[in-house]
């Protein structure tokens, strides 16, 4: 191993037979979701209905190993989730064999997740030289390492990850 090996073992919690190491992970989750519908005949023939859902999530899964330098070993990982929908039908009964409904609709969906040790420079902190991990959105953190017959450490290979995605919606049926 190298030089700088001793330094992150040291903050690995303490091995368990039949694995490489144990510790406790306490991981948090609030979801708070509000929905509305309406309803509205406007006449015999024509009819108005639409929803709103809004949901804000957050999930904080605190580092598994040390909270050494933000955990930056197995480093934990906070997520938001955020989800926007609307939409809004119209239903005309034209004649008794002939009907119409039109319907818009609008989905978003944000999901930011992030490394609990993003703003530590871990590399300087296991003095490991050549690398400012600054230079981009992905910030501090180890990456991932792999050694032979022991389970991985440092940071997810997917983090971090800022997600947005819009969808319109527009149908038009009609029934004969």
């Amino acid at each position: 191993l190298v030089p700088q090996s001793p330094r992150p073992i040291q903050n690995v919690v303490a091995p368990v037979p039949g694995t490489n190491y144990c510790g406790p992970a306490q991981a948090r989750q609030s979801n708070d979701q509000e929905n509305l519908r309406i309803d509205q005949k406007l006449s015999e023939k024509d009819n108005v209905f639409g929803s709103l859902s809004w949901s804000n999530g957050t999930l904080l899964n605190p580092p598994a190993l040390s909270q050494a330098d933000g955990g930056a070993l197995a480093p934990g990982y906070s997520s938001d989730l955020l989800s926007r929908l609307a939409m809004i039908s119209y239903t005309r009964i034209w004649t008794p064999a002939l009907l119409s409904e039109t319907r818009v609709a609008f989905t978003r969906s944000v999901q930011n997740r992030s490394d609990s040790d993003g703003q530590i420079d871990s590399y300087k902190a296991y003095g490991i030289p050549g690398y400012n991990p600054f230079t981009s959105r992905a910030a501090g953190g180890l990456p991932n390492l792999n050694i032979a017959n022991y389970s991985g450490l440092g940071g997810p290979t997917f983090n971090p990850s800022y997600e947005t995605t819009n969808v319109w919606s527009f149908i038009q049926n009609v029934a004969w």
